[in-house]
């Protein structure tokens, strides 16, 4: 096993296995591994390797990744962002799209040359029908040779390589009308007209679903295959003949001249009819006696058996050798085969994102080296979209993050505020993919990496509570985030008791100011918007969210404005919720009761007295004890 495993790492690198290369040569060792164990026998065949992860790139860590639910919903029947930014219309393209989000590029240069792709279609819609048109006809040929180089390949694979190829001269030509970076390429696709037109002349029209049913190959092409056909479907006729004769010799109406796969071809009469068969003059020879029947052949019938399945045989063995040659041919090609249709996915993938920017009304977003965040008019893609399929429409808010990096979000649940978090890191995630953004204006800078910690949850299996799993995704954020990085934090300390939570969220408060990444802060804890109105936080802005109050009720405008929340709403927020009214009325005689200092003195029912219980001290809990279980 460890031999072969050597041969396939050897032949992907061409038999020259460096020092310089041992981390790829441990990588595709593994993978020679697995693919020995699991593949034994096919013929597998590697492209070149290739360094995937070049460059500066955005970080993203898997929480972030999923709270802002960018290639996979949280809730089952959601919408992330991948279902709004892919209107791929190619296999190859779907998951290049994806490729790509899942390594979001760092580098000015890469992000603009993205964009130029993108901006060149928005400016020619005739070219991007041309394109779409073109592309919906596109096979996945990737799939389709990786089948039929490993032997698993069916005539269905056959025929996606064949009309693939058949496009290659449309794909070329509308290439070249692409910006020039990708023009180029294009103009230098190889289009392989002869296998084409050789595929042209083989392939049946009707395929089996299997090589071994037979019928790939179309007649004409090869003469020998012809002639075998010939004399097996041939037969057809001459068993008639045949019988029609045996019937004249014998006067038996009702023989009959069959098949199976034991006997071959046999004659069949009524045991009552069997008697002129049987006499050793007749020349018919006795096979086999059944209920009622009798089976007898001829020397005749014997050689034409033979014929028939030397024939059968014969156009079967023919029409394999010309199904492996023409593998062989696709073998040949596969690593071209395989570039072009990565060509081709670049293509569709830009196309997808130009007619996002076109039916969405994005802007291509000004990026920088610098810490610049400057939002006018920005909208959540996802939200926008759902909303408008419900016949809706998204508030657009702004976001300057340039004067000072950090703001500080005040306001009521319901409002908008995680929304507005949210829409904001997207933008991030959408700007560095090379996309156009939902926005009038944006100017980005670069960032290094992307944080997001919002919403609850709780982790029982490692014994974490929801605040533990808050701790520890902070903690993760400060321990990695540089004055490059992107973050948004929604409630931080909500888990805890009030004086404990609003010490950590004005700690955290006052460490990202001294660090100043680009940081939306979204809190309840309106005390800390002092700290900003004194001006001990000097990176820190107040933004908060517009209400409205109308006959007791409140209005959310989802308008985010400078300023601070003199309010939390939060019992109007449990009234629009459903909460009985008699809660409601006591919540808010409590509240006026605890706002005007005045002590609760009308319960609305006496709680049952408890017995006396001496406190219990407790030694403090050591780091490895701070845990659900603990």
């Amino acid at each position: 096993m460890r031999s072969d495993i050597n041969l396939i790492v050897s032949h992907v690198f061409g038999g020259n296995v460096r020092s310089d290369n041992t981390g790829d040569v441990s990588a595709l060792r593994l993978l020679a591994g697995y693919l020995f164990n699991t593949q034994r026998g096919a013929n597998v065949s590697f492209r070149a390797p290739y360094e995937f992860k070049s460059g500066r790139q955005l970080l993203i860590d898997s929480s972030t990744w999923k709270s802002l639910e960018i290639d996979a919903p949280l809730n089952d029947g959601g919408t992330c962002l991948l279902d709004v930014i892919d209107k791929t219309k190619t296999a190859v393209g779907a998951r290049k799209l994806r490729s790509y989000l899942r390594v979001l590029p760092g580098d000015k240069n890469v992000i603009l040359s993205r964009q130029t792709h993108i901006g060149h279609l928005l400016g020619n819609h005739s070219l991007m029908a041309e394109i779409s048109s073109v592309l919906s006809r596109t096979p996945d040929v990737n799939r389709a040779v990786s089948r039929l180089l490993s032997g698993r390949g069916t005539p269905r694979d056959m025929r996606n390589v064949f009309e693939f190829l058949s496009i290659l001269d449309s794909v070329k030509n509308v290439g070249k009308k692409l910006d020039t970076d990708l023009a180029e390429k294009f103009a230098n696709i190889d289009t392989h007209d002869t296998l084409t037109e050789e595929f042209s002349r083989a392939l049946n029209d009707d395929l089996p679903s299997f090589f071994r049913d037979g019928n790939v190959i179309k007649r004409g092409f090869d003469i020998s295959l012809d002639n075998m056909r010939d004399l097996s479907n041939g037969a057809i006729e001459t068993i008639a003949e045949l019988q029609a004769e045996y019937i004249k010799q014998t006067g038996v109406n009702n023989l009959k001249i069959k098949y199976n796969n034991v006997l071959g071809y046999f004659i069949e009469v009524a045991s009552t009819k069997a008697d002129a068969l049987m006499a050793p003059e007749s020349g018919f020879i006795h096979r086999q006696t059944m209920a009622g029947n009798m089976r007898f052949t001829t020397p005749k019938l014997i050689d034409l058996d033979n014929d028939i399945r030397s024939a059968s045989e014969k156009a079967s063995a023919i029409e394999n050798e010309i199904i492996e040659k023409f593998i062989e041919k696709i073998r040949a090609i596969s690593t071209d085969l395989m570039n072009t249709a990565d060509l081709i996915a670049d293509m569709d993938v830009w196309l997808s994102l130009a007619e996002c920017a076109d039916i969405y009304s994005w802007v291509r977003p000004t990026i920088t080296e610098t810490n610049e965040f400057n939002i006018v008019g920005g909208r959540h893609p996802v939200i926008e979209f759902v909303l408008k399929h419900n016949g809706g429409n998204f508030v657009k808010n702004d976001c300057d993050l340039k004067e000072k990096p950090i703001a500080l979000l005040t306001g009521p649940n319901m409002a908008g505020k995680s929304t507005y978090l949210r829409q904001n890191a997207i933008l991030v995630v959408l700007a560095h993919l090379g996309s156009f953004v939902p926005a009038n204006t944006a100017t980005i800078g670069i960032c290094d990496q992307l944080f997001s910690r919002v919403g609850a949850s709780d982790n029982l299996a490692a014994g974490q509570s929801t605040f533990m799993v808050e701790m520890v995704e902070t903690a993760n954020i400060l321990n990695r985030a540089t004055k490059k990085s992107f973050i948004i934090f929604d409630e931080i300390g909500r888990g805890t008791s009030t004086f404990d939570g609003m010490a950590i969220a004005q700690a955290v408060l006052e460490y990202l100011n001294t660090l100043t990444p680009r940081t939306l802060f979204a809190t309840h804890y309106h005390e800390l918007t002092r700290l900003v109105e004194s001006e001990n936080l000097n990176n820190v802005s107040c933004l908060t969210i517009d209400v409205r109050e109308h006959n007791n009720d409140i209005v959310f405008l989802h308008k985010i404005i400078s300023g601070v929340a003199n309010r939390s709403y939060g019992i109007a927020v449990a009234k629009m919720a459903g909460m009985p009214e008699k809660i409601v009325e006591r919540a808010e005689q409590v509240l006026s009761n605890l706002e005007s200092g005045a002590p609760d003195t009308q319960p609305v029912s006496k709680a049952p007295e408890k017995p006396s219980v001496k406190p219990v001290v407790e030694e403090p809990k050591t780091k490895s004890q701070l845990s659900l279980f603990g």
